[in-house]
């Protein structure tokens, strides 16, 4: 690896340090105080370009909080590009995509390929 793509990772890997340093010591559930995401978020978290996701109906919503801390952090105060992209459902939405419709043609012919696969199998 390049020394620019070291450079890199860098940022990544002093965000991490705190929690390979809970694991070490045995932690093994992730439910921190606020006041002490709070801390994290603002001492360490070091990435210029930031995007968070606000959902409609999401109860465990935090974004107002979250982007206050970013804004207010040690590491940038200024220069920051923070987003916040507001969709319509719950923080379980990314788990629930639409299936999208299928053109019957290619219905039709994925199913041609199926019946030549199990031909192909009985014969091998």
């Amino acid at each position: 690896m390049s020394p620019p793509g070291v450079q890199q990772l860098l940022p990544l890997v002093e965000q991490l340090r705190p929690l390979y340093v809970d694991v070490a010591q045995g932690q093994q559930a992730f439910i921190p105080p606020v006041a002490e995401v709070q801390r994290m978020v603002q001492n360490y978290y070091n990435v210029k370009r930031t995007l968070l996701v606000r959902f409609g109906s999401d109860s465990l919503d935090q974004t107002p909080q979250i982007s206050l801390w970013l804004q207010n952090g040690a590491l940038i105060r200024e220069g920051m590009d923070l987003t916040i992209l507001g969709l319509h459902g719950d923080h379980l939405r990314p788990l629930r995509q639409p299936v999208p419709e299928v053109p019957s043609d290619l219905r039709e012919y994925a199913g041609r390929g199926g019946d030549l696969l199990s031909q192909l199998a009985v014969m091998a």
